[in-house]
């Protein structure tokens, strides 16, 4: 952490109610005389999660897609009638579906152990967008597919080593992963 604009007193302290340091702050100076603080990473908060949330126009719909298209399960939905805000997930790891009008579409990244089950299950749901079919890259083998409100959910699991990069998968494919 740094000290900008001006120079840090070491007397005024740094702590805040009910947050323990678990050691003192140490105070460098620079060539130019302005002292720096420098803390540990257990003096400071950490980030526990990361869930993205979606815009969408209609939560309950939403929340059909998501648990039989791709078989979510719903963790929770708002109070009210109809509900503006729910959490989907697969696996532990969940989606927020929020009510907005949606203005520009989010994208989500899902990686997977796999993706031929999730890919015949997609292509048996004729309501399902599908933006980019199974391709094999160096990085990964990933699909993606438009939720009803137009946001990007991209699919992805280790890359194929015997397909060639940059290929379109064959149905057939995915069933070597």
């Amino acid at each position: 952490m740094r000290n900008v604009g001006r120079p840090f007193r070491a007397d005024t302290g740094l702590r805040r109610p009910g947050r323990a340091v678990l050691q003192d702050p140490i105070c460098e100076t620079d060539h130019q005389g302005i002292e720096h603080l420098t803390m540990s990473a257990s003096d400071r908060d950490t980030v526990e999660n990361t869930i993205p949330v979606l815009a969408v126009a209609d939560v309950p719909a939403s929340i059909r897609f998501y648990c039989d298209v791709l078989e979510f399960q719903l963790d929770w939905r708002g109070e009210a009638d109809p509900p503006q805000i729910a959490s989907v997930s697969r696996d532990g790891h969940p989606i927020m579906l929020q009510q907005f009008q949606p203005g520009a579409p989010g994208c989500v990244w899902v990686g997977m152990s796999g993706l031929a089950s999730l890919w015949t299950r997609i292509r048996s749901k004729a309501r399902v967008a599908v933006v980019q079919r199974p391709t094999n890259h160096h990085w990964a083998v990933d699909l993606k597919i438009k939720d009803p409100d137009g946001n990007v959910l991209w699919f992805g699991s280790e890359p194929l080593p015997n397909v060639p990069f940059g290929q379109e998968l064959a149905d057939g494919d995915l069933l070597t992963e």
